[in-house]
């Protein structure tokens, strides 16, 4: 009888053993609203090759839920402040994924009614770099109407590490001979790329 009872317990432990209790499995918990900052920047060389450019710190929040295992999604808020004096803009996110060391990537999209058409990409797809950074205002609508996107990254890409959220991605234009309208009033012409960047940290 005491041989039958050792060879339950041990069953029973190799049993739990083999099974993950965690919500999540291996992945980083995502859930949760996280509040912070975004930073919005581009640069460039104009035409007589000087280094222009700007950068704006905006704050907002990022939302994740829905996480099944290693996927999620949520939504997002850049709001207006004396930086980002265009409008607030918000969205969801979607195609989430989470890693077990606490990487995640994730695709930003806004809705139909918001989406800018100034940047023509040479792939059919929304355009998320016009939609923020023309909608918040840290450039003119038509700033890089004279470019095109020649390489983006599709996805945010970052890390969960305790309580914080990092996370960016970034986008190149190609321009030939536009006319950039710069912060101060001052008008120059590009003739070569510009350079645009997007980072988000906060915490929940």
């Amino acid at each position: 009888m005491k041989g039958r009872t050792s060879l339950m317990l041990m069953v029973g432990a190799i049993a739990l053993a083999g099974c993950d209790n965690t919500p999540f499995g291996d992945a980083v918990d995502v859930d949760g609203t996280y509040l912070g900052d975004w930073t919005l920047s581009w640069e460039g060389i104009d035409s007589d090759g000087n280094a222009i450019g700007d950068e704006a710190l905006c704050p907002g929040s990022i939302t994740l839920g829905d996480q099944s295992k290693d996927t999620f999604g949520g939504i997002f808020l850049i709001i207006d402040d004396s930086d980002c004096d265009g409008s607030p803009v918000s969205g969801s996110i979607v195609d989430g994924f989470a890693r077990a060391d606490g990487g995640v990537n994730f695709t930003m999209t806004v809705p139909p009614s918001a989406q800018s058409d100034t940047i023509t990409s040479p792939k059919s797809q929304d355009d998320i770099w016009e939609d923020i950074f023309a909608g918040t205002g840290i450039v003119d609508q038509n700033i890089f109407s004279g470019c095109v996107i020649s390489d983006a990254d599709n996805q945010m890409n970052g890390a969960i590490a305790g309580q914080q959220l990092a996370a960016s991605a970034s986008a190149s234009l190609s321009c030939e001979e536009t006319v950039i309208f710069l912060p101060d009033g001052s008008i120059v012409t590009i003739d070569d790329a510009l350079r645009l960047l997007i980072r988000f940290t906060g915490d929940r």
